[in-house]
């Protein structure tokens, strides 16, 4: 499957194509993953690293050199509403991916109501509920 998007790199116009993964771009979106989880970066761009960048440049079958671009110029580069459409069509061509995530989603919001939201002073009371935190895998799922 093929499927060609415009988007907007540095307010310029570049048409793309994504296409169906082979095994060697899911091995690729793999490492590019592993990579983001040994990156020092603030907390909101840690879900870009892992999630977007990797799944948007292991798409790209035209033009090749974005499958290079980097975290940085993804993120400085390309307006946010393209990514939003370049993800979108990641996932079309790639629905596998996008169950993956779910699956992924689903088991970070069990170990977050587990971990995540205990306060610094060792109260037991969690700050998040579980609609916070399914929410915040909505975000992430779409």
């Amino acid at each position: 499957m093929l499927k060609t998007i415009t988007i907007h790199i540095d307010d310029q116009p570049q048409e793309v194509t994504l296409g169906s993964a082979k095994k060697s771009d899911s091995i690729r979106r793999g490492e590019l993953m592993f990579h983001a989880t040994t990156l020092d970066v603030p907390e909101a761009m840690k879900q870009v690293a892992f999630f977007l960048h990797p799944t948007c440049v292991c798409a790209v079958r035209e033009p090749a050199s974005l499958r290079e671009m980097s975290l940085e110029d993804f993120m400085n580069r390309v307006d946010e509403v393209d990514i939003d459409l370049w993800m979108a069509g990641a996932y079309e061509c790639n629905p596998q991916w996008k169950s993956a995530l779910e699956a992924l989603a689903e088991v970070g919001s069990e170990e977050a109501e587990k971990k995540i939201g205990t306060p610094s002073d060792g109260s037991s009371e969690s700050t998040e509920t579980p609609e916070t935190i399914q929410a915040t895998s909505q975000i992430l799922m779409n």
